[in-house]
């Protein structure tokens, strides 16, 4: 109670108002920390009522089938859960109310919002987006929150949005998974079925180069074939031509057989009268021997002069066998002229009788094959074949019966007219060999052999002249049937004429498709060949595909396999929208915005108290003069320090009554808070006495420096490089430290409150010295 009593609190009595200023000055602190923390005690958690305005322009858009509407879901989202005051408007009233501080936000939905969220696994994807609108000028306070609150908003968007992607890309990778074991199962008979198409390439390229081998061979067949059928053509036609001369011989030959056979019937009237003139018909068949000598020399130098120089010269010698046996009766000449008609005839059919060996002689000389050759004999040969055996036959009974009738004829004068016949008929035959000759040498060979014959047989007449009459009857029979034959051999003649042009014809249709035939095996061998090449590049390709689709299955197994891992579940689609969790660990947490900021304005609650205090209350003045200078400190600190203790207990009390305050160390604030008011009091004091009002000015610039310096609201690290560098210089510096282990950290404390009370005690100490020294300089201010 004596503190009550002390010179200075009657001083303090006695002074009106004084008492109830200190009352004031106590709740200063009180009044500054509270009220301005109670402003902003939970502001984070007042944002639903900071006012935003959102605006939705999204048009519904279907993406995979399915009708999105997302810019509704969005909106109705947020105007249910309210992290903000939001307010649904128009673009035109939302852009308004930002300038005009209604809204301290706008949120945008755009159009294409929907529309663009499916385009994510598109070629062009395109972003979705949400349009923020603030108005920092307005409040920068509320343009943070309202950026924090964005942030959040759109990291909920975007979360959903992954959740969409991520449910579309599960779905494509279970398709792809399928589609990778479907894959594999179809590389799998595809690899099996080229190993089945190997070997058949393998048999391809075998028989293609058997195909080009063929091709190669058959294009010079063809060239062969195409030079026989030319050749072919060229001797049918020499053939045609020869056989049209001999056709056309055929009139000839049926009147000299009409010829024989008249005179055979008056060969048996003069056959009497040969028998006598057979002397002079021996000299006229010498003769003729001879002529026909000089013929077949003719004949065989191929100069058509002589050989019809032969025939005047046998026509002459005809003559003069004539003359001969002129004295003899006409019997002899008609025997004459049968024998020369005889070996004509002869001649002609062993004429007909060489066609097969000149057939083979063409056929030869236009290097025809033995099949073309043999077709060909096949075609012509038969019917010749049969006409010239047939006339040959008869020709054979004709000849028996002009031996015989030589052998039995007695009368040299029916030699005579059988020679006058044969010299008549022979101007008949003549021009017919005349012809013949270009196509035949054998037949004047014969007729030469004929002669010959002749002369001999005329040697042996005399002999034979008794079996000449029955003789010259069966040669008229003979010449009878061989008459008979010629319609025969003319048909025949005919057919073979007939047949000759038609091969002619068809070898000259062969020799016009030459060429096409020819080009065609060309190209087909040309085909065959590039065929060959392509089978071969072919199976070196099927090879390589073969090796292609074997590791294809494999690599499509293997792939199949590692997406068979992958779960494609709504839960996975979650997890890849949100792959991150955080987990945070506080290791003390702050309930909101006013606890934090209380260590800060307690601190400056107090040192403005303590500031306030060196304006109302005088620290020179004394009631009486004091003994010494800690006398004087200690009347001063009778009123001054149960003032700046209430400060201290009854702004932390209002805390927690007022604005909910509760410290994890309810004990260590109040002596936090008790030291810090003590630190702060003795070093106020200490510059205001040792300075006086200049202290006092010092200590509120000291107090601005605190209040950037010290922490209390940013992290020091956050301020520039004087106030990081002044830190730990400031007392509030570790009052604030203190006081945020005793309300929220829970940690120790000890070094800031040793700080403290060094910086108290200090002051305190220094603030005796001053007053000692005002006391010795008898430097006081008694009060009135």
């Amino acid at each position: 109670m004596r503190l009550w009593r002390s010179a200075e609190w009657q001083r303090v009595r006695s002074r009106r108002g004084l008492s109830i200023l200190l009352v004031g000055i106590m709740l200063i602190p009180s009044l500054y920390a509270v009220i301005f923390l109670s402003s902003l005690w939970d502001t984070y958690g007042q944002l639903d009522k900071l006012p935003v305005a959102i605006v939705n322009q999204d048009r519904a858009a279907v993406v995979n089938n399915q009708q999105l509407t997302l810019g509704d879901d969005l909106t109705q989202n947020l105007l249910k859960k309210k992290p903000l005051k939001l307010t649904e408007t128009t673009a035109a009233k939302a852009k308004k109310g930002l300038h005009d501080g209604k809204y301290y936000m706008t949120i945008t939905i755009p159009e294409d919002f929907s529309k663009n969220s499916g385009t994510l696994l598109n070629s062009q994807p395109k972003v979705s987006q949400i349009k923020i609108a603030q108005n920092g000028g307005q409040s920068f306070i509320a343009e943070k929150m309202t950026a924090s609150a964005a942030q959040k908003i759109h990291s909920k968007v975007e979360s959903s949005l992954q959740q969409v992607y991520s449910e579309n890309l599960l779905s494509a990778l279970q398709s792809s998974k399928d589609g990778f074991k479907n894959g594999a199962k179809g590389a799998d008979k595809l690899h099996s079925g080229l190993t089945q198409l190997q070997g058949g390439s393998a048999k391809l390229a075998s028989g293609t180069d058997q195909l080009a081998s063929g091709g190669q061979s058959l294009a010079n067949g063809v060239q062969t074939y195409t030079q026989g059928v030319s050749r072919a053509q060229s001797g049918s036609q020499t053939l045609t031509n020869g056989i049209g001369q001999l056709q056309s011989q055929l009139p000839t030959l049926s009147t000299g057989v009409n010829q024989l056979t008249t005179g055979a019937s008056r060969l048996s009237t003069g056959i009497q009268q040969y028998t006598q003139g057979v002397n002079k018909a021996y000299d006229g068949s010498t003769q003729l021997s001879a002529g026909l000598s000089k013929m077949q020399n003719a004949l065989n130098s191929q100069d058509t002069a002589q050989l019809l120089s032969g025939i005047k010269t046998f026509q002459s010698s005809l003559d003069k066998l004539e003359s001969g046996l002129s004295a003899t009766n006409s019997s002899e000449s008609e025997q004459a002229k049968i024998t020369a008609s005889v070996t004509n005839l002869a001649t002609q059919i062993k004429s007909l009788a060489s066609i097969q060996s000149k057939l083979a002689s063409t056929a030869k000389a236009q290097n025809l094959t033995s099949q073309q050759t043999q077709a060909l004999e096949q075609a012509i040969l038969p019917t010749v074949s049969t006409t010239t055996q047939a006339m040959a036959s008869d020709l054979g009974t004709l000849t028996t019966e002009l031996n015989t009738m030589k052998s039995g004829t007695q009368s040299l004068t029916t030699l005579k007219d059988s020679v006058a016949q044969l010299n008549n008929g022979f101007g008949g035959i003549a021009s017919g060999v005349t012809t013949l000759v270009t196509t035949s040498k054998s037949g004047v060979a014969t007729l030469n052999t004929g002669a010959t014959s002749l002369n001999s047989g005329l040697a042996t007449l005399n002999t034979n002249a008794t079996s000449l009459t029955s003789g010259a009857n069966q040669l008229a029979g003979g010449l009878n049937t061989l008459n008979q034959k010629i319609p025969t051999l003319s048909s025949g003649v005919s057919q073979l004429a007939s047949g000759s042009q038609s091969l002619s014809s068809g070898l000259g249709q062969l020799t016009a498709n030459n060429t096409s035939l020819t080009n065609g095996a060309d190209q087909l061998s040309s085909g065959a060949a590039a065929l060959n090449s392509g089978a071969k590049r072919s199976q070196q390709a099927v090879t390589q595909v073969t090796d292609g689709t074997n590791t294809l299955a494999q690599k499509l197994a293997d792939g199949a396999i590692e997406l068979d891992v992958i779960k494609t579940n709504r839960a996975n689609a979650k997890a890849l929208a949100n792959p991150v969790h955080q987990k945070t660990t506080n290791l003390s947490s702050i309930k909101n915005n006013g606890t934090g900021m209380t260590p800060y304005m307690m601190s400056v609650g107090l040192f403005v108290g303590m500031l306030t205090m060196t304006m109302i209350y005088d620290f020179m003045v004394v009631a009486k003069k004091p003994r010494n200078g800690f006398r004087w400190w200690l009347d001063k600190q009778t009123v001054i320090g149960p003032v700046v203790l209430a400060q201290a207990v009854v702004m932390l009390v209002l805390l927690m009554l007022v604005d909910q305050l509760n410290p994890v160390n309810v004990a260590g604030t109040f002596i936090v808070a008790i030291i810090m008011a003590f630190s702060f009091n003795q070093l106020v004091v200490l510059f205001n006495v040792a300075f006086g009002k200049l202290g006092s000015g010092l200590m509120l610039v000291l107090m601005v420096l605190q209040l950037s310096a010290s922490a209390g609201t940013y992290p020091i690290q956050l301020s520039n490089r004087f106030f990081e560098a002044i830190n730990p210089y400031m007392p509030m510096t570790y009052s604030v430290r203190a006081l945020r282990e005793t309300i929220s950290l829970g940690g120790s404390y000890a070094s800031e409150i040793l700080i403290l009370l060094v910086i108290g005690l200090t002051s305190m100490v220094l603030t005796w010295v001053v007053y000692q020294m005002k006391l010795k300089h008898n430097q006081l201010a008694f009060a009135d």
